[in-house]
């Protein structure tokens, strides 16, 4: 585990309140850990603390593979604000980690077992970033989800970050019991590649759909130096004018067997709409007549906000809930474009109900950008005691969107079902 990357100073320079609220976190994981009775989230259960973990654990991440980043650079790369107020959805995570050069899809886990097995027997180095809904327990001021980065995994368990306050191996049989019911189906699974400068096919880098706008897009990727010298970028030329320039994150030389990072910067505002290509091609220094190429796909024929499906929670967590609490209705809000129609709510299980919410005016409201703003309200109270594993599916004629899937997911203890809550 390199260990640099895990007590990188770079994560200390946080809002103090984030600190002090992962370290009461992961504090009492410990003692959970050495035997102790505590649970995780009873010492953080009711604090006013504001932690954005999606922007710490991205620079984690980044940093893990070896990228000079700034936690402050990634907190506006990903819109989280000045104060990293606003909630970053995990689809802004994705396209930032791509577009740092890193190989990221999505994975099937549903509990940290199906984690281990993914990690299990993989070749060079992985991390899973794995989603849990701590709003749910109490956790007041939290930012979204917060994310833990599991980045091996042995008999002792799996090694989880959470980044610059924790990291060590925890149980299974921990993370079953007191973590698996708050994890959000799904993960993101990460690898760093490393290329050699004598590569001689084309890098190959998709970033999928990105907004236009001004500024600039940086693509990177590390390289590493196969020569027996020191190396350094001697000519570079784009195929289209909105390449900028190539640049080593070295201050001088690349040198004999040692990694860096190549950054490209284009100007966002002369790629071209759709789908398109462009190459880089770069040589270096000590093997003349080679050429390094990259290549960099970009899909802007769905940018701006206007023409972005979006919804919200993107997950309902119920976390653990006692026999006789009362379970209501959880209300669903869909921003959906004016090209894109959806069909009706679909439930996984007949013990859910989809109920409309109807506007007074008799007249579908629109938010700012022209969207129609689509209200649901899914009935939770006649769901059974026991583990809570459901969905909500809404499908569209969006296609990057072709189905809206809203995990429900938690645990009912008790020998009956919840009480009936109030219809809205």
């Amino acid at each position: 585990m390199p260990s640099v990357y895990m007590n990188s100073t770079k994560f200390l320079r946080v809002p103090q309140t984030a600190a002090v609220a992962l370290l009461v976190l992961f504090t009492v994981v410990g003692q959970a850990c050495a035997g102790g009775d505590s649970t995780l989230f009873d010492a953080a259960r009711g604090r006013s603390t504001a932690v954005n973990s999606a922007v710490m654990t991205t620079t984690f991440v980044l940093q893990f593979f070896g990228q000079s980043v700034r936690i402050g650079q990634v907190a506006h790369l990903l819109g989280a604000g000045r104060g990293w107020e606003n909630p970053v959805p995990e689809r802004r995570v994705f396209s930032l980690l791509k577009s740092r050069g890193l190989a990221v899809q999505h994975a099937n886990a549903r509990s940290f077992a199906d984690v281990a097995a993914l990690l299990k027997g993989r070749v060079g180095p992985h991390v899973a970033i794995v989603a849990l809904g701590l709003r749910q327990m109490g956790v007041v001021g939290q930012i979204g989800p917060h994310y833990l980065t599991v980045t091996a995994c042995g008999p002792k368990g799996l090694y989880i970050a959470d980044p610059g306050v924790y990291n060590g191996w925890l149980r299974l049989d921990y993370l079953k019991k007191h973590l698996s019911p708050l994890m959000s189906p799904g993960c993101l699974l990460v690898r760093g590649h490393i290329y050699p400068i004598s590569r001689e096919q084309a890098v190959f880098i998709d970033l999928g759909s990105i907004p236009p706008g001004p500024g600039n897009l940086r693509v990177t990727l590390r390289v590493r130096n196969t020569l027996g010298t020191s190396t350094n970028i001697a000519t570079t030329r784009g195929t289209c004018d909105c390449f900028k320039f190539a640049r080593l994150d070295q201050p001088h030389e690349l040198g004999p067997g040692r990694t860096g990072t190549l950054e490209l910067d284009f100007s966002r505002g002369k790629i071209p709409r759709g789908t398109s290509e462009r190459e880089v091609l770069l040589t270096f220094t000590g093997q003349p007549g080679k050429v390094f190429t990259v290549v960099v796909r970009t899909d802007i024929s769905a940018a701006g906000e206007a023409s972005q499906l979006n919804w919200f929670p993107q997950l309902i967590q119920l976390g653990n809930v006692k026999h006789g609490s009362s379970l209501g209705c959880e209300e669903l809000t869909i921003l959906v474009p004016q090209s894109i129609s959806l069909a009706t709510p679909q439930v996984s299980s007949k013990y859910l109900r989809i109920l409309p919410i109807r506007n007074l005016a008799g007249k579908t409201p629109q938010d700012q950008y022209g969207r129609m703003v689509e209200h649901f309200a899914v009935d939770l109270s006649r769901l059974p005691a026991g583990a809570v594993n459901q969905t909500v599916t809404v499908e569209t004629t969006d296609k990057y969107v072709p189905n809206i899937v809203i995990p429900i997911t938690g645990r009912i203890e008790g020998r009956a079902a919840a009480s009936r809550g109030q219809k809205p």
